[in-house]
C-alpha cells in the first residue's frame, strides 16, 4: 500500500451563477459523491489540487479533509479541461468503501534496458500505456512497472499474464494481450546503381536503316 495523500477541500455554498466567481478566487468547483451518502458540492485550491493529481492521478487513494470534517477516503474520479485552453475546470472525486474492491486502470511505467535494443538495434513497441485491475481500496498503486531487460532477443514480447502485480492486485485486461516488444531493425533496400548510358553498346544497332530496306519488292504489275 502506498502513502495516502491528503487533501484539504471546502463546502461549496455558491450557486452555479458563481462559479465563475469561484475560480477567479482560486478555487476548482468540485463534486464528492458515492456510498450510500448524498452528493456534497465542494471547492479545492486549484495550486494544491494540481500537486496532488500530478502525484495522484486517478488511481491513488486521497484523503479528503472538507472543512473540520473527518477525512474520507476518496479517489480522483473525474478531471474536467476547458477545451481551448486545457485548464482545469472542475473535478469529481468517488467516496471509496474500503471494503468492497474497485476496478480501475493503473498506468504502466517501462523500466530496465532492453538488450535486444540496445545491443541488436531492435525498436521497443509500447503497445498498452495501462492495464485495467481490480482489488481492494488499500492495495490501489500510482502504477505498474514493466522490466523490459527480460527482452532480450529479437522479437521477444511480454504479455499481461507475465506482469509481476503487486500484492493484492489483480489483473482484468486479458492475460494474452501483448504489452510489449522487440521488432528487428528495418533492412533499407540497397539503391540501383545509376548507369552512364554514354558506355552502353546497343545490341543489333548498324547502319541507319532505310524505310523499306530488308523487304521484298512486290512484283512489277505487267
Amino acid at each position: 500500500m502506498e502513502k495516502t495523500i491528503s487533501l484539504k477541500a471546502f463546502e461549496r455554498k455558491e450557486t452555479n451563477g458563481k462559479v465563475q466567481a469561484i475560480r477567479k478566487a482560486g478555487y476548482l468547483p468540485a463534486v464528492l459523491y458515492g456510498g450510500k451518502q448524498p452528493a456534497r458540492a465542494l471547492k479545492v485550491l486549484k495550486s494544491e489540487f494540481e500537486k496532488v493529481y500530478k502525484q495522484a492521478g486517478e488511481n491513488t487513494l486521497l484523503e479528503l479533509a472538507i472543512d473540520s470534517d473527518k477525512p474520507v477516503k476518496v479517489l480522483i474520479y473525474d478531471v474536467q479541461k476547458e477545451a481551448v485552453k486545457d485548464r482545469l475546470n472542475h473535478v469529481d472525486f468517488f467516496r471509496v468503501d474500503m471494503k468492497k474492491k474497485v476496478v480501475t486502470e493503473i498506468p504502466l511505467a517501462f523500466i530496465g534496458e532492453s538488450k535486444a535494443v540496445k545491443e541488436q538495434g531492435g525498436s521497443l513497441i509500447k503497445n498498452l500505456d495501462s492495464i485495467e485491475i481490480e482489488c481492494l481500496p488499500e492495495d490501489l498503486v500510482h502504477e505498474i512497472n514493466i522490466d523490459i531487460s527480460r527482452m532480450e532477443n529479437l522479437e521477444d514480447f511480454l504479455k499481461v499474464s507475465d506482469i509481476a502485480l503487486p500484492q493484492g492486485i489483480k489483473a482484468i485486461t486479458d492475460g494474452e494481450v501483448i504489452v510489449a516488444s522487440v521488432v528487428p531493425p528495418r533492412v533499407e533496400e540497397e539503391p540501383i546503381a545509376a548507369v552512364n548510358v554514354e558506355n552502353v553498346e546497343v545490341i543489333g544497332k548498324g547502319k541507319e536503316e532505310k524505310p523499306g530496306d530488308g523487304e521484298e519488292k512486290p512484283a512489277e504489275k505487267k
